[in-house]
């Protein structure tokens, strides 16, 4: 059961519902405003259920830093470019997912911007090589 309330009168409204783990959180809303402090409980409350059916992930905290799964990350990015052209997002998903099985990358703080730098160079350079000439015709 989630709930909302103010210490003060005309204070910031505070929330109070379950976690993804099921474990009761409390934070301030940042607004005084009840009506835009029920729209961010019902936000809480949405993604916390989404996170406990697995549909997003949320980032794990490790010895007090956060670890982003990026094979979730991923997932979610390829929902998010759905409908932006069925190709577009297959080619986007497989050179993804080549990019983190490559550098055998687990989380966000795992990504090297050099080699990645260098991993997105070569795949244009292997790209650009493979493809065919066009231009005229020497018939």
């Amino acid at each position: 059961m989630s709930r909302l309330f103010q210490r003060k009168q005309g204070g910031h409204w505070t929330a109070d519902y379950l976690d993804e783990k099921g474990k009761r959180q409390r934070r301030t809303t940042g607004t005084a405003n009840h009506g835009a402090a029920k729209l961010m409980l019902k936000k809480w409350e949405d993604e916390a259920a989404l996170a406990r059916a697995g549909v997003i992930a949320r980032p794990v905290r490790v010895a007090g830093k956060v670890e982003t799964p990026i094979a979730a990350a991923v997932c979610e990015f390829i929902d998010f470019l759905e409908g932006n052209g069925d190709k577009h997002v297959s080619q986007t998903e497989k050179r993804l997912e080549r990019l983190v099985k490559e550098c055998e990358w687990k989380t966000f703080e795992d990504i090297d911007a050099n080699e990645l730098e260098s991993r997105v160079k070569k795949m244009v350079d292997t790209r650009k090589k493979d493809r065919p000439k066009l231009g005229k015709s020497t018939q």
